[in-house]
């Protein structure tokens, strides 16, 4: 069984993933939530709503919308992965073209 040393912690595998989702968890609702109300708050911006109408408009799509993307992290987090190695490959790639 694997131990995972985190600051002056000692965690089982299963702890450490948990704890390392629950980052990605929280860093991906954060981004998410932020951008979603900064584009929610730039489209009612033209609106002649109430104000505090446009305040909830802007938090419920933020929380739902870093809800959904930080309940799907794990998709992304293996989407990343994927985009990392394809760019990683197409620059190998055109270096050995241009060598050639």
């Amino acid at each position: 069984m694997a131990r995972y040393r985190k600051g002056d912690r000692y965690l089982s595998e299963k702890e450490f993933r948990e704890e390392e989702d629950a980052q990605w968890f929280g860093i991906l609702f954060l981004i998410t939530a932020l951008t979603s109300g900064y584009f929610t708050y730039k489209g009612l911006d033209t609106f002649d709503i109430p104000k505090w109408l446009r305040f909830i408009a802007i938090v419920f799509s933020s929380v739902i919308a870093g809800l959904i993307v930080g309940l799907l992290q794990k998709q992304i987090r293996t989407l990343l992965s994927y985009l990392i190695t394809i760019a990683i490959l197409a620059l190998v790639g055109s270096w050995i073209w241009n060598m050639l």
